[in-house]
């Protein structure tokens, strides 16, 4: 055992004279008003908590450089944009659109749209007899857990609340999983399209034996609360708000519900038989409908406090407004911020209304086919088939803290930046005196405040971004032990930045030389005393 000891003790001294790299990912923002899963959370509401941009001024674009075509959807949570384009996902920095995580293939068909929560990616889906809920760190993309499925296939986004997923299979089952372990499964009358709401102790889901169906979640099995027959199939996500329950059928039917008993409070009908879309928000329900390639639809909002009825798109109550310029195809319904948000694939624009009085605003040309757009932190996020959009103002530069080891010692970098700043590498500080690491900003002027330990690396510095000098760059001695380097430079690309200064930290500094020595002869003393021990025992066992 300490023979064991001793050599732990050698792997300790090798590891810490090794530690002279570090590979930073991490948040560089901390998202206050996130968009984590399918309409903004798992009540399926489609209405954001943050302010929207008033104009379509744009704070970056990042390229489709995967060549997956056009993104599925969009999550934004962490400080992070996580983009599910096909079957693989990709990470984005939310505050430049610089790649943060390369892309990561699950090896199965995911269904549109991922889900944060607590540091991890959950997505669903599925294929041939294989269905699959899958979890992944946020961060690193590594995956954590995995539940099967099969035979049944996911065929709808994940709803997560809390730390438990749920999610339904084309083989008529309802799970809730925890960690990758199930909590439970319940049978329903159908295969299963429809993306469960959950709010609080309530889940509702619908199905397509054309039932919606009501649990109660509180304990360690659902129990049926209420069904209501819709008829149809249900194969859009539900809707919990306030005191009420949203559901719509394939038949271009909307179902408002109470939602203690489940008895129908009013409904309404579009034009045709199409899926529609709602948001809820204000007292409010925004319609859209899915008439692809058909006459145009508008979008319409309806008092969601209606008296009892049976209503259509022709009726003018519970109308508040309705907005005819859509064209025959639009993309997704989202609201936040007293305004209203959806993209249109006939005229390629997303378009942003006032929510309460539906006055346009302004618009925003894409290309092709887009995802549904997601308002988070201030901005509007949305992907068209060549590009992942973020827009509204500039975010402000962020400060960052990087805690380094060179020599065998700890160092504490810090940064504020507009930039994305990445892969420090320090492996150069002990033998050529300087340090390098990866910039990438779309905010036209890239700018860089690092301040260093002077004990680390200092001066004279010479800075280079990509190979040339900065537009502009100054030194300034903060104090006796650390100097601020500022720079800035075209910030259209990824550049690596390399800080060269003269004098540096040696390679094993004399407190170093004293520990190691210390640690060096403790293990050689350990490994004297295990082997006399062991000498000893020995011969006791030869005098017996």
């Amino acid at each position: 055992m300490k023979s064991k000891i001793g050599l732990g003790l050698v792997l300790a001294v090798i590891l810490l004279l090794s530690s002279t790299f570090v590979l930073t990912s991490q948040a560089w923002y901390t998202s206050t008003d996130p968009w984590s899963q399918t309409q903004h959370n798992s009540q399926h509401t489609g209405m954001g908590t943050s302010i929207a941009p008033s104009s379509n001024s744009t704070t970056w674009t990042h390229p489709d450089e995967f060549g997956f075509g056009s993104p599925n959807a969009l999550v934004v949570a962490d400080g992070r944009v996580f983009v599910l384009s096909g079957d693989v996902f990709y990470v984005l920095d939310e505050t430049t659109g610089a790649l943060v995580l390369s892309y990561k293939n699950p090896g199965i068909s995911i269904t549109d749209g991922p889900a944060y929560s607590n540091g991890k990616l959950i997505l669903t889906g599925g294929s041939g007899s294989t269905g699959r809920i899958l979890c992944y760190n946020a961060t690193t993309g590594n995956p954590l857990w995995f539940y099967d499925t099969s035979p049944g296939i996911i065929q709808h986004t994940p709803t997560v609340s809390g730390n438990r997923v749920y999610a339904g299979t084309t083989n008529n089952y309802l799970y809730c999983v925890e960690d990758g372990v199930q909590k439970w499964n319940k049978t329903l009358g159908g295969p299963i399209y429809s993306s469960p709401a959950v709010d609080g102790d309530l889940l509702c889901i619908g199905c397509d034996d054309g039932k919606l169906y009501a649990f109660d979640i509180a304990g360690a099995q659902p129990v049926s609360v209420w069904n209501f027959t819709v008829g149809t199939a249900i194969r859009t996500a539900i809707t919990i708000q306030g005191d009420k329950v949203y559901c719509t059928s394939s038949n271009s039917d909307l179902y408002v519900l109470d939602r203690t008993n489940g008895s129908l409070v009013w409904s309404w009908k579009a034009y045709g038989n199409y899926y529609l879309d709602i948001a809820v928000a204000y007292g409010i329900v925004y319609i859209g409908v899915k008439a692809f390639g058909q006459s145009a639809h508008p979008i319409y909002a309806l008092y969601t406090n209606a008296t009892a009825g049976n209503y259509t798109y022709a009726s003018t109550e519970p109308r508040l407004w309705s907005d005819g310029t859509v064209g025959p195809t639009y993309i997704g319904l989202t609201v936040s911020g007293n305004k209203i948000f959806y993209c249109s694939s006939f005229s390629n624009m997303l378009f942003a209304r006032n929510a309460l009085t539906g006055v346009h605003l302004w618009n925003y040309t894409l290309i092709g086919p887009s995802t549904t757009p997601i308002i988070a932190d201030g901005h509007v996020f949305v992907a068209d088939v060549n590009n992942i959009h973020c827009i509204g103002a500039s975010y402000p530069p962020i400060t960052n803290t990087y805690n380094l080891n060179v020599g065998g010692q700890a160092f504490t970098v810090t940064a504020r930046t507009n930039s994305t700043m990445d892969n420090i590498d320090t492996s150069d500080i002990t033998t050529t005196k300087n340090m390098s690491f990866t910039v990438e900003s779309s905010q036209g002027t890239g700018m860089c405040n690092i301040t260093l330990p002077n004990s680390l690396l200092g001066g004279p510095y010479a800075l280079t971004v990509g190979g040339q000098p900065p537009w502009n760059s100054a030194n300034t001695a903060l104090n006796s032990t650390h100097t601020a380097l500022y720079f800035t430079y075209n910030g259209t690309g990824k550049y690596t930045a390399q800080i060269a200064g003269t004098t540096a930290i040696p390679e094993f500094s004399a407190p170093i030389m004293i520990l190691l020595f210390g640690i060096l002869t403790l293990t050689v003393a350990v490994l004297k005393k295990a082997r006399a021990a062991g000498k000893s025992q020995v011969r006791h066992i030869k005098f017996q």
